[in-house]
């Protein structure tokens, strides 16, 4: 329903870019101890919640990453199984690994700057691990991934380094500075640890300060006053000093040194990788008793994923695991259905809006492609239809293509909630003529006109401008003006109006099941359609916008019919910093003049 919608984008999407980026400072550490032909690979996760699935990634799999549009997603079946510790979803992991031994972990680095988009296809920063994990054996053949694959900065909000170590004892951190990898390996990595500095700041500060022989407490208080975090020091001095011994005092030494790095309740995973025993043993912050997964035991032939929820057991279970401590935990099929559940219990916990804004837009897409592989793996039931099938029952469901055409113009009045303003029922009015003239105003309203604090933001048919509150308008020019173009197209949902329509699959959306398609325009822009399957009206849309980096996802509802077609009378927008609410009382149907669509700088001009 872009007649109605397009047009807010532009004031969602200029906020998005205004906002400063978030500084999370996340404290994660990691470490290898290697002596002896034995390798022990430790790991915090110092995060906001414990939450986590625990999954088994078969091989034979055929993926394709998660990235924004305008990305070639990177496409490839897995070659190894792997069990990775996934705090947001499936094909999501914070670090895991593989049965040829190979771990990878990452960690918060706020330095990190990704490579400018280029030709090689792209994953984002979590894919990126579980690429890895699913290709490679070795730390090498990570290492030369780099030509062929690079990481999306866009589709995951956030910035890590990665510290990796294969089964020969073969280490290395790998991160991205100043849009380039960059490597530490053999002689260059002179201490096997990570934190949340560049490994080179570490490396270089531990070099001229040799931690001194202090209590861990006393360590962890003078460090906390150096500008170099000191987690890395003691990680990297203890890694050094390593004599290995049974296999219980290399284990108790290894989260003795998690203990010594830990940030109290923040420090919500421990975890040892046994790499040579392929094992992995874990505590929560809920359940500090020490836990084994051995991946020997462990059947990674092609199959659905497996998983074991992270979150706090039952009183009754915990005092079982107490009675049978190290008990292997119970493996079950991941379901769409328990993962999407889990998926939302997740991106809408408080500390995600905080630290990372709206993913409810973000997740529906990334939910989406997900889809696509559990239905490539079930039969039964029709679960999809053609894309231009469902489109024509959802003009039908509105009044049919002769009414749709039928509607040259719009003339919209209602009132909004812009979270970004901090105001409700601001007036605004909506103008929109075919094929793609357009112009919005959103403020305060006086007798005479429209008052101090309006924003408009027009197209008329060549021109496109905005005017934020008490400034002039400003003319776009290059992509913003083809992006203003695009979405001042004035379209009703006709097939006709397509490049191409691709039904995705059934799934719920907005508390309604569903058809998805994603539409895509002649410009080559795609979007995601939400189709009432109940009553084939559209219930929402999803997409991306390049110039405001942020999924935006728009709810219809409240339809009625104007000059014989019914239209939705509240639209609701979310994205990842802002959201907005439109509720239109009245829409006037072929009253307007090509004369309506031009700024008007000054209220009175009205």
């Amino acid at each position: 329903m872009k007649h109605l919608t397009g047009r807010i984008r532009w004031t969602l999407c200029f906020l998005a870019c205004a906002l400063p980026a978030c500084n999370h400072a996340l404290a994660c550490t990691a470490f290898v101890l290697h002596g002896g032909g034995r390798i022990y690979y430790g790991r915090n996760l110092d995060w906001f919640s414990e939450d986590g699935l625990v999954l088994i990634n078969p091989r034979g799999v055929r993926k394709s990453a998660f990235v924004t549009p305008g990305n070639q997603p990177a496409q490839w079946t897995s070659r190894f199984g792997s069990v990775t510790f996934n705090g947001v979803a499936r094909e999501l992991p914070f670090g895991g690994m593989n049965e040829a031994g190979l771990v990878v972990e990452n960690l918060w680095l706020d330095q990190t700057l990704y490579p400018a988009p280029d030709a090689r296809p792209a994953a984002n920063l979590l894919d990126w691990i579980q690429y890895q994990l699913d290709n490679c054996r070795t730390v090498g053949e990570v290492m030369a991934t780099d030509p062929i694959l690079r990481i999306d900065p866009l589709a995951i909000p956030a910035r890590a380094h990665y510290l990796v170590c294969d089964a020969a004892g073969d280490c290395a951190t790998i991160e991205f500075l100043q849009g380039k990898m960059v490597c530490h390996r053999c002689e260059s990595l002179h201490f096997p640890a990570l934190a949340n500095d560049t490994y080179a700041d570490c490396a270089a500060y531990l070099g001229e300060h040799p931690e001194p022989n202090l209590p861990s407490a006393k360590l962890r208080a003078l460090y906390r006053q150096r500008k170099i975090d000191g987690r890395f020091a003691h990680a990297a001095t203890r890694a050094a000093v390593f004599t290995p011994g049974t296999l219980r005092q290399d284990l108790d030494y290894a989260f003795a040194t998690l203990d010594d790095v830990c940030q109290g309740s923040q420090t919500v995973w421990r975890l040892v990788y046994d790499i040579v025993n392929r094992r992995i043993y874990y505590r929560t912050r809920s359940h500090p008793r020490e836990r084994e997964l051995d991946l020997k035991g462990i059947d990674f032939a092609a199959g659905p994923a497996r998983f074991f929820d992270l979150h706090p057991r039952p009183a009754a279970l915990e005092r079982l695991s107490s009675i049978l401590p190290g008990r292997a935990p119970q493996f079950q099929e991941l379901t769409e259905r328990y993962h999407r559940r889990y998926v939302e219990a997740y991106v809408t916990q408080s500390w995600v809006k905080r630290g990372f804004g709206d993913m409810i837009p973000l997740m529906d897409v990334a939910l989406l492609q997900l889809h696509a592989e559990w239905e490539a793996g079930t039969t039964g039931p029709e679960t999809s239809l053609a894309g231009d099938e469902i489109v024509r029952k959802g003009l039908e469901a509105r009044g049919g293509k002769q009414a749709a055409a039928a509607l040259q113009s719009l003339h919209s009045f209602g009132a909004s909630d812009l979270s970004w303003r901090k105001e409700k029922n601001l007036p605004c009015e909506l103008f929109a003529m075919r094929p793609n003239k357009n112009l919005t105003l959103i403020g305060p309203r006086t007798k005479t006109g429209w008052g101090p604090g309006l924003y408009e933001y027009g197209f008329d048919g060549r021109n496109g401008w905005e005017t934020q509150p008490g400034k002039r308008p400003q003319g776009f020019e290059g992509k913003r003006l083809d992006e203003c173009r695009e979405e001042s197209e004035f379209t009703l949902d006709e097939p006709e109006d397509y490049a191409s329509l691709r039904c995705l699959g059934r799934l719920p959306f907005d508390g309604r099941e569903c058809w998805a398609v994603r539409v895509v325009q002649g410009t080559g822009k795609d979007e995601i359609h939400y189709y009432d399957s109940a009553d084939g009206l559209p219930a929402g849309a999803v997409h991306y916008s390049a110039s405001g980096q942020t999924w935006i996802r728009n709810t219809f509802g409240d339809y009625r019919s104007f000059g014989g077609f019914r239209l939705p009378t509240r639209i609701v927008g979310r994205a990842q910093y802002y959201n907005y609410a439109i509720r239109l009382r009245s829409i006037e149907v072929n009253t307007l003049a090509d004369s309506a669509f031009k700024s008007i700088a000054t209220p009175s001009s009205r």
